[in-house]
């Protein structure tokens, strides 16, 4: 009541008195929640033009008044709703009146995986929080476990995947199995995931397994190891004294270590055994230990040589004999200037030492110029012992300065030259430790302040060169020799080079613009070589390599960096010196030469040091004598606003080459390439066309085509057009159809365009004549006809339309068309229409969303296409829909819940949804369909649905239903025809592909099925294409099919089992497939190549060609039947059936491929074989001790006769748990008793 009571008091507030005309309007209007209709405050309403804002209050009401009559745009935006936009059209003295719905954003939790198993080794997994919904989601973690831990635990996710690592410790835990839960909170829901984990036993392993410590050895290092997944605790002890551990006890997660010790003080010479002892949990392991002691005994050395004597050192050599009975703890030499050194002189210690081996010691500080003695030594427990040999060296003199002596600078280039050099003296010492030469543009070069090479060590005297590089051209060097040693550095003598100058790189161009008597050369200098260049140009002559001295034509001068003034001779025009650039391009014209000739052309350059450069050689002949191009007259078509086509012809190209073609044309009469707008063509071609745009309407143009070749540019006659003038569009008349109480359908043609393009069309009504676009305006898709529902009309009324359109030169208007509104509605859907909400409702279970008219149902299948999945949602039809046979274009994932309410939906073309992760059901749909019934792909829930449809297809799959399913389809049944005429189309009753746990369960076909492909009653097929891995295929339950079945591979309750193999490496591979049949009945009749009454096919294939090892692939495709009845014309399952490539490639399989658990009954050729049916139990097939017979009332074994009724509901009762199967009854078919599903 307030809202009608605010909206009258606007309406008010724009009236006018008598003598009073308002030229201003208004727009008044509420903005109410989509989903709970109540009011919305605090959205901000913006007005476009006019630049101005309001926010609703808490009524949800917003008012703009005085405000010129046009049309303007609404926009709504609020925080987590969608934003809205709305046309308005406000007339002089009225307020139009707005009502918006706006969408509101709900985030919604998503958690994946459901469940996390981290077995007995895994210590990391991950799950993925997603938004399912809209807006921003908040979730936190919660997980009070102590073994378990996440990161991170909150967050905030969009649309985006937010990752949680989830991490667990087995660290010091027990042996056993663990289980824990976390729970995932947000503004979108909760989630709970179940976690588990196990601890497996310890296992110790001690490397090494044995010790053994020999004669030297005192402490060796255990490493232990738990290769179990727990935390390992121990104990340890020795057996004997002289074996001693460094920790009694200890615990083992990954690796531990553990010191064992020997001591051999006390004990007599001979050798020991011991034993370490560790105490695990499940027994004990021992380490065996060994040990020796030794009979006392010094060491032996010897003494070798002395080397590298400078004068202050020497390398001392020696070798250790034998380290007698104990480890040598020091050794070395001895040296002195007295014969028979000992430790009490000089000496050197090496260390220990524990065998036999060769050493070296550099004896330091040293007298130089002094003879020296020396011996090697070794020390044990035992004592010391010195060589029986005494050796002697003497040392250098004091160290000097090296010498060296420069040499001849040679090979000198523009950038390089080669050095020589001498070392005459290393200066008494043992090495030079760098020397080469030294090099600069001023005297005396040093290592600081010069370029050097460096030739690394020498160790004697030696002549040596070096390669001196990164020169520059045309420069005085100073360089010389150097050594250094540790003394300093030694220069030789300076000598002085200088660089050579580079040659002018200099390249010919291509000889271009050729005719009868001229031609166009140049050449490009990329590099003046340091030269100062006074001439350039190109050389010519009827012979190979021209030079200046044949003919020649100096270049233009205009392009110099400078230029100087020269004379020059009579003969030749005028020439300039000058210093070129890094590089400079230069052109000629070489002119006076004899037509038909061949000439040989070089470019050259001038130095002022008189040297000439010439580039490479090119080559070119003279034409015959040519002329300008001629052109046929120009032929102007297909004129438009702003083009125009034009055509013309070079009918001579003058015996010259075309270098350019085309049109130029202006505004004024006799355009030229230099005056008009110009556009080009190919000049290779001798015809020429263009469509000329750009162009201005209703306008006179002036044109003509033209041709240049070597002699100059040829036009044609010229032409002359006028571009077309730009008019307001011209319509047909209005046809106005199914007149309602506040509804009708209007159609219109385009019956001009007024030479421009329709920017926007459709129809305007008011309740007087002649309406424009600022009254109430209904805008259509540009085209040359066009249809839409005017709605919203008032009641009892008459009401004047006119189509319109819109072009760059203004708006058109056909004639007015009028009618009256009537008191009855008639919703006859025109295909195009859609609705802007919905029939009501709050889509909750309680209150659904009302769909009541096919325009709302294409509301619905538009916004799921758009991304809408209506999570969480209820929609409920609640009247019968006709689609009158309109087909559009579907997409996106409908996760809500549609009730049919047993509805029917007609005129239907196509599925309803393209894909279902929700919930469909209690709906009837008929018509012609090219795909499936319900939709194309379910991974929810599609229940109590029936397909009356005549389903088609020469190329695509098709199904009753659903053609891929991998959800759960129940109580589902088909009544349609379901046909299809092209090659390897899959054809299902109720669907045509199950996979992936996908269930079928109590579904009925009634339709003839038929193909050439693969056909089954309730369902086609049941395939994967793998390379490795176990795969469920789903299960069927309580099927029954009644209907003819025909196809290539053909099944009553299902047509193919298939496993395919895509991997390379079969022998690396094993594949198993298993689709469950349980409790199903089939009385249609079978025809096809391979047909079955249950499954028409099994089959294995393989696509691989190589990598066969020992000739065996180990693959399974397994059919579970349980409890069925088939009484068709063929057997249970039609053929078993292994497909592989060409090479003698064979599948090892032990099993058949078909497990039968309890008892399935076949029946075949009822009428004419009465008992000669069979039984099969547990995979043995044909069993003569199952045979049974039928009466008029029953079917009993042959062996003790047992009723199968009884024997059929006996397995339901024991089987139905968790899955309820249908119990069984008899009925007559073809005069016996058959068993049915109840």
């Amino acid at each position: 009541m307030k809202r009608l009571s605010l909206f009258l008091l606007v309406l008010l507030c724009f009236g006018c008195s008598e003598s009073e005309v308002d030229t201003f309007g208004g727009i008044a209007g509420t903005v109410a929640d989509e989903i709970t209709k109540e009011p919305l405050a605090g959205v901000k309403v913006s007005l476009t033009p006019g630049g101005t804002s309001q926010v609703t209050g808490t009524e949800g009401n917003f008012l703009f008044d005085n405000i010129d009559p046009q049309e303007y745009t609404l926009t709504f935006t609020k925080d987590d709703y969608v934003s809205q936009t709305q046309k308005v059209s406000v007339k002089a003295g009225t307020a139009s009146n707005v009502q918006i719905s706006m969408e509101p954003i709900t985030p919604i939790l998503n958690v994946m995986p459901k469940e996390l198993d981290f077995g007995e080794e895994t210590a990391t997994l991950a799950i993925d929080i997603t938004n399912a919904g809209k807006g921003t989601l908040q979730w936190n973690i919660d997980e009070d476990i102590a073994w378990l831990s996440c990161s991170p635990v909150s967050g905030t996710t969009n649309k985006e995947s937010s990752p949680v690592v989830v991490t667990v410790s087995r660290t010091e835990m027990d042996r056993g199995d663990y289980n824990g839960m976390i729970v995932v909170t947000s503004n979108g829901g909760s989630q709970k995931i179940p976690v588990s984990m196990s601890v497996e036993s310890v296992n110790l392993e001690i490397e090494p397994e044995e010790l053994n410590f020999g004669s030297l050895t005192n402490s060796i290092q255990l490493t232990l190891k738990n290769t179990g997944s727990g935390t390992l605790k121990y104990t340890v002890e020795s057996s004997n004294e002289w074996l001693v551990l460094n920790k009694e006890s200890g615990s083992v997660t990954k690796t531990d270590y553990l010191e064992a010790i020997v001591t051999r003080e006390g004990l007599s010479a001979g050798k020991y055994n011991a034993t370490i002892s560790f105490s695990v949990s499940g027994g004990n392991v021992v380490v065996p230990v060994k040990m020796e002691v030794a009979v006392n005994e010094k060491p032996t050395v010897s003494v070798e040589n002395a080397t590298d004597a400078t004068y202050n050192s020497a390398v001392l050599h020696g070798t250790m004999v034998s380290v007698g009975s104990s480890k040598v703890t020091k050794y070395g030499f001895c040296w002195s200037e007295q014969p028979t050194p000992t430790l009490e002189d000089s000496y050197s210690n090496l260390g220990d030492c524990t065998a036999p081996t060769a050493f070296e010691s550099v004896a330091n500080d040293l007298k130089s110029d002094t003879k020296y003695y020396f011996r090697a030594y070794a020390e044990n427990n035992v004592g010391i012992v010195y060589s029986e040999k005494e050796l002697t060296f003497t040392t250098a003199g004091l160290p000097t300065l090296p010498s060296v002596t420069s040499g001849a600078v040679t090979e000198i280039t523009s950038t390089t030259a080669v050095a020589k050099g001498n070392i005459t003296s290393l200066g008494n010492v043992g090495k030079v430790t760098a020397y080469g030469h030294v090099w600069s543009k001023t005297a005396e070069p040093t290592l600081q302040t010069g370029k050097y090479t460096n030739l690394g060590e020498a160790t004697e005297t030696m002549a040596f060169s070096s390669e001196i590089t990164g020169l520059e051209s045309h420069t005085i060097y100073y360089i010389r020799a150097y050594a250094t040693n540790e003394k300093g550095t030694a220069y030789g003598e300076e000598n002085v080079f200088t660089t050579a100058k580079n040659d002018v790189r200099l390249t010919t161009s291509d000889v271009t613009e050729i005719v009868h008597n001229a031609a166009t050369c140049g050449g490009v200098i990329a590099d003046n070589g340091g030269h100062t260049i006074k001439e350039r140009g190109v050389c010519w002559s009827t012979k190979s390599a021209p030079t200046v001295e044949d003919n020649y034509t100096v270049a233009d001068n205009d392009k110099l960096s400078a230029l100087v003034s020269r004379s020059i001779p009579s003969s030749v025009k005028t020439r300039t010196e000058y210093v070129t650039r890094a590089e400079d391009r230069f052109s000629c014209r070489i002119t006076e030469l004899a037509k038909e000739t061949n000439y040989y052309v070089r470019a050259y350059v001038r130095t002022s040091d008189g040297n000439v450069f010439y580039g490479n050689e090119k080559q070119f002949t003279t034409t015959e004598e040519v002329a300008l191009p001629s052109l046929t007259e120009i032929t102007v078509s297909n004129i438009q606003t702003t083009s125009a086509t034009v055509v013309s012809k070079i009918e001579s190209d003058g015996n010259s080459a075309i270098s350019e073609c085309g049109f130029c044309y202006s505004k004024g009469a006799a355009p030229t390439v230099e005056s008009g707008a110009k556009i080009a063509c190919d000049p290779s071609s001798a015809e020429l066309g263009k469509n000329i745009t750009g162009l201005e309407e209703g306008t006179t143009y002036h044109i003509r085509a033209y041709a240049k070749n070597a002699m100059g540019v040829a036009y044609s006659k010229e032409a002359e057009f006028t571009t077309l003038a730009v008019t307001v569009p011209k319509l047909s008349p209005v046809v106005i159809e199914n007149v309602g109480r506040t509804t009708a359908y209007a159609s219109a043609t385009v019956a001009e365009t007024g030479n421009a393009s329709i920017t926007e069309c459709g129809f305007c009504w008011a309740t007087n004549p002649d309406p424009t676009i600022y009254d109430n305006k209904v805008p259509c898709e540009v085209g040359n006809s066009f249809k839409t529902k005017l709605q919203d009309l008032p009641l009892l009324t008459t009401v004047y339309v006119r189509a319109y359109a819109i072009n760059s030169k203004g708006t058109g208007y056909s004639d007015d068309a009028s009618f009256t509104t009537t008191d009855t509605d008639i919703d006859i859907w025109d295909g195009v229409s859609v609705a802007t909400k919905f029939g009501g409702g709050m889509g909750t279970e309680s209150d659904p969303i009302i769909i009541n008219s096919a325009d709302q149902l294409r509301l619905l299948l538009d916004r799921v296409s758009s991304g809408t999945t209506y999570s969480g949602v209820v929609f409920k039809m609640t009247t019968n829909i006709g689609l009158n046979n309109h087909a559009w274009s579907r997409s996106g994932t409908f996760a809500g819940t549609f009730d049919g309410n047993n509805m029917l939906l007609t005129g239907v073309t196509s599925s309803i949804f393209s894909a279902v992760s929700g919930t469909v059901m209690n709906i009837q749909i008929s018509g012609t369909s090219q795909n499936a019934g319900i939709c194309l792909t379910n991974t929810g829930t599609i229940t109590n649905c029936v397909n009356n449809c005549f389903i088609t297809s020469n190329s695509n799959n098709i199904a009753g239903i659903c053609l891929s399913n991998s959800g759960k389809i129940e109580s589902c049944t088909n009544k349609g025809k379901i046909q299809s005429t092209g090659y390897n189309v899959i054809t299902g009753g109720i669907v045509a592909t199950n996979s992936d746990n996908g269930i079928i369960d109590g579904c009925i076909n009634y339709g003839s099925i038929s193909g050439n492909g693969i056909v089954g009653g309730i369902v086609a097929e049941s395939s994967k294409s793998a390379s490795s891995g176990t795969f469920d295929c789903g299960r069927i339950q309580n099927c029954s099919n009644f209907g003819i079945i025909s196809g290539d591979d053909a099944g009553g309750i299902i047509g193919s089992v298939e496993l395919i193999y895509t991997g390379s490496n079969m022998a690396a591979s094993s594949m198993r497939l298993t689709t469950s049949i349980a409790n199903s009945f089939n009385c249609g009749d079978i025809t096809g190549n391979n047909r079955g009454g249950i499954c028409g096919r099994i089959k294995l294939y393989c696509c691989a060609h190589n990598n066969r090892y020992g000739n065996y692939f180990y693959f399974k495709t397994i059919v579970n039947v349980f409890n069925c009845i088939n009484n068709s014309n063929c057997t249970i399952c039609g053929h078993y059936s292994l497909d592989y490539p060409s090479g003698g490639y064979n599948f090892k399989d032990s099993d058949s491929g078909m497990f039968l658990s309890g008892t399935t009954y076949w029946l075949y050729d009822v009428a004419n074989n009465i008992g000669q049916e069979y039984a099969i139990e547990n995979d043995k097939s044909y069993d003569i001790t199952h045979w049974y017979t039928r009466t008029t009332s029953g079917c009993f074994l042959q062996g003790n006769s047992t009723d199968i009724v009884s024997l059929l509901n006996s397995w339901v009762s024991s089987n139905s748990g968790t899955t309820t199967y249908k119990r069984w009854k008899y009925e007559t078919i073809d005069g016996y008793a058959c068993p049915v599903l109840e």
